[in-house]
């Protein structure tokens, strides 16, 4: 960070307790993978979380050797994303409300699905259980 003119020499992560309850965001910026999979998706005091996961610069596929490079193409990369946002955040914003409601309605398909599935066992399972002994056996493997 030195490299482009930003002093980050007594900067060191901090945890989100750090602050809960002492200010409020309007949002939260999730950057990797591990934080994305690990961390709350929820925090109270922040308005919008945004996910914009980029790769680890000391990913297990890069080499130690070309790790620095991959730090600065990191470092640029997510500077592109927050410059881009700040010029266009309703665009960002859209994306995000496009992707809630897309993974709202595939949990409800689950759950319809799930229901179906749970009320056709439950049929099969009371035709089975009241199939005349006068039909024939096959009949009541189809009905199971």
């Amino acid at each position: 960070m030195e490299e482009i003119g930003i002093d980050i020499s007594e900067q060191y992560p901090k945890g989100l307790k750090t602050y809960m309850g002492k200010m409020g965001f309007n949002y939260s910026i999730i950057v990797c993978a591990r934080a994305e999979k690990d961390c709350p998706k929820t925090f109270p005091g922040v308005g919008t979380r945004l996910v914009w996961v980029f790769d680890d610069p000391r990913g297990e596929n890069v080499p130690e050797d070309k790790q620095l490079e991959k730090f600065r193409q990191i470092r640029d990369e997510i500077e592109q994303k927050i410059l881009d946002w700040l010029e266009q955040p309703e665009a960002e914003l859209a994306r995000l409300k496009d992707d809630r409601e897309r993974e709202r309605r595939e949990r409800l398909e689950a759950v319809r699905r799930e229901a179906a599935n749970r009320g056709a066992s439950f049929v099969a399972a009371s035709i089975a259980s009241s199939t005349p002994t006068r039909y024939p056996a096959r009949w009541a493997a189809c009905a199971s």
